[in-house]
């Protein structure tokens, strides 16, 4: 990854298939205040709401108030110690799963009206296609057309991915290039 060796913790969160959890995981993502919603209106705000709900559920882990299967006793043990490191760190992230996040955008999954985004992707579009394309943001063309194309969706969540920062050999934390901007291209786009 850029040149440099770097690991990170990566959980699946399941839904219990139950309403309530259903319900919740969605408005975690999808809803008025949801994560995506506090993105639109503030970047900032939107990185602050994700630490906070990735610190709370580090916390409910290691606390063992929410099960996981790690396979083995010592992968559990080895989970629950580098679960608060990793999470903990600024560009760690709660997101949809991969299933839905690599999926193409679907009319089926609904559509999300935000004036902010809205804009975004007619006026500002052309603008903001040159900044995200540069050499210090690293998306593509295709890449800038398909997070417009997703972040016009409300998908349904069967899973959420936590994916812990990741750290290099020596515990630094590194940030992937075309990551640096996350919270700037879901304050435009409504995805990343």
């Amino acid at each position: 990854m850029d040149g440099l060796e770097a690991y990170r913790v990566v959980l699946e969160l399941k839904s219990t298939r139950n309403e309530s959890c259903d319900d919740a995981m969605d408005q975690l993502l999808n809803g008025a205040f949801g994560l995506r919603a506090r993105y639109a209106v503030d970047p900032s705000g939107g990185s602050e709401a994700t630490h906070r709900v990735c610190r709370a559920i580090a916390e409910r882990i290691c606390a063992n108030r929410i099960p996981f299967s790690a396979g083995s006793a010592d992968s559990a043990f080895s989970l629950r110690a580098n679960i608060d490191p990793s999470v903990l760190l600024p560009s760690a992230k709660i997101w949809f799963d991969q299933r839905v996040d690599r999926a193409a955008a679907s009319a089926e999954e609904g559509s999300l009206e935000c004036a902010r985004w809205i804009r975004s992707w007619s006026e500002d579009l052309e603008k903001f296609q040159e900044i995200l394309s540069s050499d210090s943001f690293r998306l593509t063309t295709h890449q800038i057309q398909q997070a417009v194309l997703k972040g016009r969706t409300v998908p349904t969540i069967c899973s959420l991915d936590l994916k812990g920062a990741f750290t290099t050999s020596d515990a630094m934390e590194y940030v992937p290039l075309n990551k640096r901007t996350r919270a700037l291209q879901l304050h435009l786009l409504g995805w990343s």
